[in-house]
């Protein structure tokens, strides 16, 4: 497969870099230009958008079809793949929403789970591999600094408690949902095992919570 050489496909992926060029991509759009033209590096306007951030742009491809599950040539990585390395939160939601609310829940899962790319990792397998890394950002790491903004923590997925919230009639968390933390010090590190999870903010502060039997909680309950 070759990259369409129109001149006009060839802006797409400079618009989709910053919220300042919505206009013009908007305008592309408008005239046609196919959302899914793809650059040398097989990327396609949404790859690029995912990958900045751009929540602007993710969005007005998303309203012209782009295509959620499009792979890169050089890893087969997909935007959702994109948006979870480089840590941008809102962008994920994006996605993850608009798969839910255009497809439903199957194609959801279908994006997060099963898509997988040249190492045969799906979007979820490539978040927990970034998590288990416990990178803590460094104050003069400007990308790592931007990925960490408000310290916030979302989880999601099939268990309980140690999501940090109790899913009534053990349902599923499809979506990304804020664990409630005392706000005065931002999240910097965290550890998710199979039975509980461990939050570190910046003033030193450990938080933990789950299924706490036999002490691993270290607060002396069974359940926190």
């Amino acid at each position: 497969m070759q990259p369409l050489t129109h001149d006009d496909a060839h802006d797409l992926w400079d618009c989709a870099r910053t919220p300042d060029a919505a206009p013009t991509l908007a305008r592309l759009l408008q005239e046609t230009v196919p959302p899914d033209d793809r650059n040398d590096y097989g990327e396609t306007a949404l790859h690029v958008a995912a990958a900045r951030g751009n929540d602007e742009a993710v969005l007005l491809l998303l309203r012209h079809g782009a295509d959620l599950l499009a792979e890169d040539w050089e890893s087969g990585w997909t935007p959702l793949h994109r948006s979870l390395y480089h840590h941008h939160l809102s962008t994920s939601l994006l996605l993850l929403r608009h798969a839910q609310t255009r497809f439903g829940k199957k194609f959801l899962r279908k994006v997060l789970h099963e898509t997988r790319d040249h190492s045969r990792q799906s979007p979820m397998q490539l978040l927990s591999t970034i998590l288990k890394r416990g990178r803590k950002p460094l104050e003069n790491d400007e990308n790592a600094a931007g990925s960490c903004d408000g310290g916030l923590v979302y989880t999601f997925g099939k268990r309980d408690y140690q999501l940090g919230y109790h899913l009534p009639n053990a349902d599923v968390q499809v979506t990304p949902r804020l664990v409630e933390l005392p706000t005065n010090s931002p999240i910097v590190q965290l550890s998710a095992s199979k039975y509980h999870t461990i939050a570190l903010n910046a003033k030193g502060e450990c938080f933990v919570w789950g299924f706490g039997k036999g002490g691993r909680l270290g607060t002396g309950n069974e359940f926190e």
